[in-house]
């Protein structure tokens, strides 16, 4: 859910976008990586410049309150903008340097060992130089804003791939350029979870109906109709599949009801007992040794790794005790050589068939104190030697060329962050600070042309909400604060003072921080843990100490997002998602009343005129944008020219607050220059229809920064 962008301070926060339940948004495709030379983002001279009116859609029907037809929820048709970067006004891709994200799948074209993909949260991703580079493949038949589960490639024909999109199966034929569905066949209510394919090109897909059934799909025409080959499985929700290559029709599938195996080409299939362990627990993780398929290596869940020299008929304890595993692989040139990797625990490798394991992550580091949690592995047959390594959080790409001695951080092209907040430095506005979920934090000081990860100290790899002290001396940077909560869990509340270069960690915890401007060691911090109260607190101390202020004072809910009268500082507001509506103190948080309508729920958003503070808005999930003059008593819906009533972030241009942004769910940013009477869309340059932040430049207002879904953009003529 997303916040707005607090008056006077040039900041604006938010939360995962959609309401507390959201995933990966289903926004319009992000597109291939972009080329074009980032905006500097020097700001304007002083002020605001001239906005002379609408220019990519201005014509709207003011009499309907969401001109054309859309309503809360679902799919955006495909809505998509264009991609081109503006010279002349419109928005640029300022995303160069944001690089990170969650990394579940990595697959190697075995014709050209250099070519990887990757299965990202915001899409697929394609490497040409093993791993070294990437650029979006979210385009040309694939859909956009779902995260694909499962990559693989046909071992005979080049260019050939195939990936699995919820239940649906996509081929490419030209190395993923494009994509087309795949399922007849394939019934409408089966999640898929993995892939394979024999030597002979015979396709395989593993998947359940909400885990009462498991299937596993066969497909001896390239995907064009598939057979069910399911029996015996039962219940076993097979999540990987493996096949011998050295008799193909031999498959093997682990999953949540154990180990299975089929020596029919998948036909009938039946389970496999592990020595010492009750018939049908949990696996995690298979390799076969591609040398000798008689070797066989399995990974148990908090249990470890066990090994099959004779294809499975008895098996050993092969170390790593008590971990998890979630990937092996076999050097194929080496094959007595093993990579395993284990959630929250990074990699280890083995030398002698897993008899004795050591770890290999120097260079490994997550964001913060987190531990690196990886979640795929891929080796270069070509150069074994070269391996790459996807993780879920962090910079989610990792590369060594030595073995796994040493490993660097590989994630070029990887826009996969899911960003949560964005703020520009009243004092310094070339300064723009982004917090990501499970990426970290970044500053760029050249407005936004580049970015540097800012995680010294941070001890959480989600910043939800930042906020400033501009109170510094003329000569230093303004104070920096962090709220390091996720969706439903507070998280630490951090501190630095010197541009983001180290943090301290305060006492207290936030999702959402807020600091008053006219007393700016005054600090609110909001709690959205749903079980907890107080669900605010205050420090006047700069974040030193904290006193609940909330407990049986009015609020009746977890606080979203708030705002605080810039002439008042005892006039604070605050929202709830849920029913609560919106609440205000009037004595510094000392009591809190609710406002005007209880109708005003599912609210995401809030932003206050600057100038006039009994002037506010609200944005909401179903039922768009709402606005009072009289400090909440009496609110009206103020949608005209809004084709999305799902508002999900407000920005307001303090010097001109008639002027305001609203960025949507499903379409786009529209933009007000009459105090939200009517609205008109302001998308040209934009990639994507999910805009989850936006932040006006506090010293000149037609610089806005709008994210979406792993990019970020900047217009500096006020998007048009």
């Amino acid at each position: 859910m997303a916040t707005a962008c607090l008056a006077l301070s040039g900041c604006a926060l938010t939360h995962a976008p959609g309401g507390p339940d959201a995933s990966a948004p289903d926004a319009a495709s992000q597109g291939a990586a972009d080329a074009s030379t980032p905006d500097a983002g020097t700001p304007d001279a002083a002020g605001p410049t001239s906005d002379a009116g609408p220019s990519d859609g201005g014509s709207v029907d003011a009499g309907s309150p969401f001109a054309d037809g859309g309503g809360g929820g679902g799919n955006d048709g495909g809505l998509a903008f264009d991609a081109g970067a503006p010279s002349d006004g419109g928005w640029t891709l300022v995303s160069n340097g944001l690089y990170g994200g969650s990394v579940s799948a990595l697959a190697v074209d075995p014709q050209n060992p250099a070519v990887i993909f990757a299965a990202a949260s915001s899409g697929l991703f394609k490497s040409i130089d093993s791993g070294a580079s990437w650029a979006a493949l979210n385009a040309n038949g694939l859909p956009s804003g779902l995260a694909p589960t499962a990559i693989a490639m046909d071992p005979v024909a080049a260019g050939t791939a195939y990936v699995l999109v919820g239940n649906t199966v996509y081929k490419s034929t030209d190395g993923g350029a494009s994509w087309s569905p795949l399922t007849i066949g394939l019934p409408a209510n089966v999640w898929l979870s993995a892939l394979v394919v024999d030597p002979s090109s015979i396709v395989y897909a593993s998947g359940t109906d909400s885990f009462t059934q498991s299937y596993v799909f066969k497909s001896a025409n390239g995907g064009a109709t598939w057979a069910t080959t399911s029996a015996g499985l039962g219940t076993a929700d097979i999540t990987a599949l493996a096949i011998d290559r050295a008799s193909p029709s031999t498959l093997y599938g682990v999953g949540l009801g154990g180990l299975y195996r089929s020596t029919d080409g998948a036909a009938t299939w039946s389970a496999i007992a592990i020595t010492g362990l009750p018939l049908g627990d949990s696996t995690s993780a298979l390799a076969i040794d591609p040398t000798s398929s008689s070797n066989l290596y399995l990974g148990v869940p908090s249990v470890g790794l066990y090994r099959s020299t004779n294809g499975g008929a008895t098996w050993t304890a092969a170390g790593l005790a008590g971990m998890t595993l979630t990937a092996i692989v076999v050097d194929p040139s080496a094959p007595s050589t093993l990579y395993a990797t284990a959630s929250a625990q990074g990699v280890f490798k083995s030398t002698d068939q897993g008899a004795t394991w050591a770890p290999a992550n120097v260079g490994l580091s997550a964001v913060g104190s987190s531990p690196v949690d990886p979640l795929a592995i891929a080796l270069n047959p070509a150069a074994p030697t070269t391996i790459v390594l996807g993780t879920s959080s962090g910079p989610g790409l990792f590369r060594t060329t030595n073995g796994g001695a040493g490993w660097s951080i590989s994630n070029t092209g990887l826009g996969d962050l899911n960003i949560a907040a964005v703020a520009v430095d009243p004092k310094a506005p070339n300064n723009v600070y982004v917090g990501t979920q499970n990426g970290g934090f970044f500053l760029s000081t050249n407005g936004g042309g580049s970015w540097a990860a800012l995680n010294d100290g941070l001890t959480v790899p989600t910043i939800s909400s930042i906020a400033f002290d501009t109170s510094t001396a003329s000569n230093l940077p303004s104070t920096v604060y962090l709220a390091g909560g996720e969706t439903y869990g507070a998280g630490p509340i951090y501190k630095s003072v010197g541009l983001g270069v180290t943090w301290a960690v305060s006492n207290g915890f936030a999702n959402t921080v807020l600091v008053d401007p006219r007393a700016p060691k005054t600090v609110y911090a909001l709690v959205r843990s749903i079980p907890n109260q107080p669900w605010v607190y205050k420090s006047t101390d700069g974040a030193a100490t904290w006193a609940p202020l909330s407990a049986g004072a009015g609020i009746q809910q977890p606080p979203l997002s708030g705002a605080i009268d810039p002439a008042n500082d005892g006039n604070v507001y605050l929202t709830s998602y849920w029913t609560s509506g919106v609440v205000t103190s009037h004595n510094s948080g000392t009591s809190w009343s609710a406002l005007g309508a209880t109708l005003l729920t599912n609210l995401e958003a809030l932003v206050l005129d600057p100038l006039t503070p009994a002037t506010l808005y609200v944005g909401t999930e179903q039922a768009g944008i709402f606005k009072t003059v009289d400090s909440g008593a009496t609110w009206s819906a103020s949608n005209a020219g809004i084709s999305d009533p799902w508002t999900q972030t407000l920005a307001i241009n303090g010097a001109t607050p008639q002027i305001l942004y609203a960025g949507t769910r499903h379409g786009g940013i529209f933009k007000t220059r009459d105090g939200a009477t009517t609205w008109y869309p302001v998308n040209r340059g934009l990639r994507g229809s999910n805009i989850a932040v936006l932040a006006v430049d506090p010293t000149s207002p037609t610089t806005v920064y709008a994210a979406t879904w792993g990019e970020l953009f900047k217009t500096t003529s006020g998007g048009e």
